[in-house]
């Protein structure tokens, strides 16, 4: 905040009008990254899910598996869910690399905005330069800023469909029957 105050008083308040518009432009890549950024943050723990349970499986079955000579099998199947969970991983750092770039475009674009502005103003001596240099300084801290916050905003959303997933499944599938139901206990004789 204080990066943006600094910039708006260096520029004279001439910095508000392209404000608004760079606003409701990081606003709608935030929106649309934090789409794609969830739904892929789910594909990845879903293909994530099975790659761990055969794992397991194996683990606590290698007598079993050994036994019967299903190597090649679990080996394969480990195999195939391992590039399943590789290939929706892969994709985050992606969307990633996607949102930085856009976001600096964008942080460009607010110097050289801030960059016409002084060369548009310096005749008229609307601007000292010193004050403009400031803005510029700010500009490249206001970017940062910007970055940071979109994409923590992001990964927060993203991470929370762990907790999702966890009430799925707590509450949408069945609970197994107690141990021991009273009215079904045999009574015994003694």
């Amino acid at each position: 905040m204080g990066s943006l105050a600094a910039m708006i008083a260096a520029t004279k308040a001439a910095f508000l009008v392209p404000l608004v518009l760079i606003v409701w432009v990081y606003f709608l890549l935030q929106k649309r990254f934090r789409m794609s950024s969830r739904e892929l943050q789910r594909i990845t723990s879903m293909t994530g899910s099975p790659l761990f349970s055969i794992f397991s499986q194996t683990l606590s079955g290698t007598i079993t598996i050994r036994a019967f000579n299903a190597q090649t099998y679990f080996f394969d199947k480990f195999k195939d869910s391992f590039n399943d969970a590789n290939a929706a991983y892969t994709l985050l750092p992606l969307s990633n690399l996607w949102l930085w770039l856009r976001l600096d475009a964008l942080g460009g674009l607010v110097s050289i905005f801030i960059a016409i502005l002084a060369l548009v103003t310096l005749p008229y001596g609307f601007i000292p330069t010193g004050w403009i240099a400031l803005a510029l300084t700010f500009s490249l801290d206001l970017n940062q800023f910007m970055k940071v916050g979109v994409r923590a905003t992001a990964t927060l959303e993203a991470d929370l469909t762990s907790v999702e997933r966890i009430l799925f499944y707590s509450n949408n599938i069945d609970h197994e029957a107690p141990d021991v139901i009273p009215d079904k206990d045999p009574k015994l004789d003694f």
